[in-house]
């Protein structure tokens, strides 16, 4: 059944800023020998955000998320799984090596203007397209809180991909969540890097540490980008 593949231990929502949070579930593939591709919908404090690309690779764990909506410390998630489809897999599976490099979580005040990008819309299925210059907004305050993860991921691979989606976690010495925010790259090329940024207006745990989890669909053959495609 879709709801075996649900880790028990979430959904859960996290504060993102005053009024927003981040919702987040695992969802767990004990398979060894297939992928699972599913629809979902995460719903947070009553609204419902549906997706079609779910997607977990053989033997692993992967996060579901839904960033920066309406909602409280106090907030409620809920998820939901559907049209559950298997792929059996055969033969080597296509090297997938991601390469994070210089990992920062920093948290400053505002000083004075800041231009941000744009609210991510945790609808659609690109969220971490660069959006145009003129699109950023200065959506902070002097004296506000920000609190940043920062860095690059490095696609070691002789493959490039269409989609690569990755997961930033904010956790505190004893493992637990302060934080989490998804982004997806599109169109990721061998042997290049690509910057990230994650941004909340809030303030973490002292001796939080940041970490970053990068999932590819190496078994489906138009997400491979092969040396000389376009």
């Amino acid at each position: 059944p879709a709801e075996d593949i649900i880790d028990p231990s979430s959904p859960d929502a996290i504060s993102h800023t005053t009024d927003t949070v981040d919702a987040y579930a695992i969802v767990s593939n004990p398979n060894q020998y297939y992928v699972g591709r599913f629809s979902y919908t995460m719903t947070v404090n009553g609204a419902a955000y549906t997706y079609n690309d779910g997607i977990i690779m053989p033997g692993t764990d992967s996060y579901l998320v839904v960033a920066d909506v309406a909602g409280t410390a106090i907030s409620s998630a809920n998820l939901t799984i559907d049209d559950v489809t298997w792929q059996r897999i055969h033969g080597p599976q296509p090297e997938a090596t991601f390469v994070i490099n210089d990992l920062l979580l920093n948290t400053t005040e505002v000083q004075g203007t800041t231009t941000t990008p744009p609210k991510i819309d945790p609808t659609t299925t690109d969220p971490f397209a660069t959006p145009d210059e003129e699109d950023a907004i200065d959506n902070t305050t002097p004296g506000e809180v920000l609190t940043q993860v920062s860095g690059s991921v490095t696609n070691a691979s002789a493959y490039g991909f269409r989609r690569v989606k990755i997961t930033v976690l904010v956790k505190n010495t004893a493992g637990v969540t302060l934080g989490v925010q998804q982004a997806v790259l599109t169109n990721v090329d061998s042997f290049s890097a690509y910057d990230l940024l994650f941004s909340w207006r809030r303030r973490f745990e002292f001796n939080a540490q940041a970490s970053l989890i990068v999932e590819t669909d190496t078994w489906d053959v138009g997400n491979l980008i092969k040396p000389g495609d376009n």
